[in-house]
């Protein structure tokens, strides 16, 4: 008896699949970044598309959508057809209900970043997902630090980019086409480091036609290409927070007195105002045919 004993003992241990559930931390990895997301946009509840729906959803306490349909009863009965998946349950794949669900934030891993469960793979193939979310590495630094990679829906209503008349708003989540480029927390507020030498980069469809300016921050600048493309870079370390760029021919200045400088940029006529020692009251963008000339 003490020997069979004995031997279940040395079994338990030794086992791959037991070993494995010793040794098995992504969940804790996960809820660095669950408790970051949380900080982050706890105030707006964003409804979060996960795959390993047991870590995300019980940190941040986020409305969730199951991916893999245990917790959804919807997919439950309509589960798709993934293929190469032996686990049960993880070869559902519905990428059509997924996007009628639009979620704000898309996790395919709750530690990381895998497109290898089918529905993973079929969403990242749908131009109907790539057109929409964008990728971001969001890093979280308690208790310890950890990068999830995360995707983003630009036309979320709570997360995604502002679009009010010729103002646009742009979250830092949406700069991440580079690999350095990361979101994390700095006092409780996402936001990115741009860096000299490190531009972020981001792709808008928003910015076809007209002519945009940064307004804010300040200490960056951006190169819009001719096919939507976004670059921001700084010559000194800058946290952007957002980034705000506005639509017009010419920038225009209004002083205490009503002195108006016009110029190209705010760099421009900021610099202008400084040397003239102008009070500035007010920022706009004016158009061509406003008869105020260019400086």
């Amino acid at each position: 008896m003490l020997l069979a004993l004995v031997v279940f003992v040395v079994l338990q241990y030794t086992l791959p699949s037991n070993r494995a559930g010793l040794e098995e931390h992504w969940e804790w990895d996960a809820r660095v970044t669950a408790l970051a997301l949380r900080e982050a946009f706890g105030d707006v509840s964003p409804l979060v598309a996960v795959t390993a729906a047991g870590s995300i959803p019980y940190w941040t306490g986020f409305p969730s959508l199951d991916m893999l349909g245990l917790n959804d009863r919807y997919l439950g009965l309509h589960p798709g057809h993934g293929h190469g998946e032996c686990i049960p349950m993880h070869s559902v794949c519905n990428a059509d209900y997924v996007l009628s669900r639009n979620p704000d934030i898309v996790s395919f891993n709750a530690a990381g970043d895998t497109t290898g469960l089918p529905v993973a793979r079929a969403l990242v193939a749908d131009h109907r997902f790539t057109g929409v979310y964008s990728r971001a590495v969001f890093r979280g630094d308690y208790p310890y630090t950890r990068y999830g990679l995360l995707w983003f829906n630009r036309n979320s209503s709570v997360l995604g980019v502002g679009v009010s008349g010729d103002t646009l708003r742009i979250p830092p989540w949406f700069l991440g086409e580079n690999k350095h480029t990361i979101c994390f927390l700095a006092d409780g507020i996402p936001g990115t480091a741009i860096t000299p030498g490190r531009p972020a980069r981001g792709f808008f469809p928003e910015l076809a036609g007209g002519s945009w300016h940064c307004i804010s921050p300040s200490g960056v600048s951006v190169r819009i290409g001719s096919n939507c493309s976004l670059e921001v870079t700084a010559s000194d370390s800058v946290f952007l927070k957002e980034l705000v760029l506005v639509r017009g021919d010419t920038l225009c200045i209004v002083s205490a007195n009503g002195l108006r400088k016009t110029g190209k940029t705010l760099c421009n006529v900021t610099n202008i105002a400084t040397k003239m020692g102008v009070f500035v009251t007010s920022i706009v963008f004016e158009k061509a045919a406003s008869g105020f000339s260019r400086s």
